[in-house]
């Protein structure tokens, strides 16, 4: 509910709303949506990756993923065996 909330009470629902649409709802999104939305959940003070991925996996299952960051311990720590870097994190989304 808090993260309704924060929508209805946000001064930039506009930017949202497109930054929104822009990310989730294109087959191949592209890098500057996944930034896009990820800021404007910053200035709703929700940007978690549930909720980032969570809207484009219930649109696209077959090729997207939800990820919850407490499932993903392995992952991290291949992530920083094989250098990842931040940029390198939206990649699975385009693919």
């Amino acid at each position: 509910m808090a993260f309704g909330n924060s929508i209805k009470d946000h001064t930039r629902q506009r930017e949202f709303a497109e930054a929104f649409c822009a990310w989730v709802l294109p087959e191949h999104p592209t890098r500057n949506a996944f930034e896009a939305f990820a800021t404007e959940l910053g200035h709703v003070g929700c940007a978690k990756w549930p909720i980032l991925t969570a809207y484009r996996f219930l649109l696209h299952p077959k090729t997207d993923l939800l990820i919850k960051p407490a499932n993903l311990g392995n992952a991290a720590e291949v992530a920083i065996e094989t250098s990842l870097t931040k940029r390198d994190l939206w990649v699975p989304f385009c693919l």
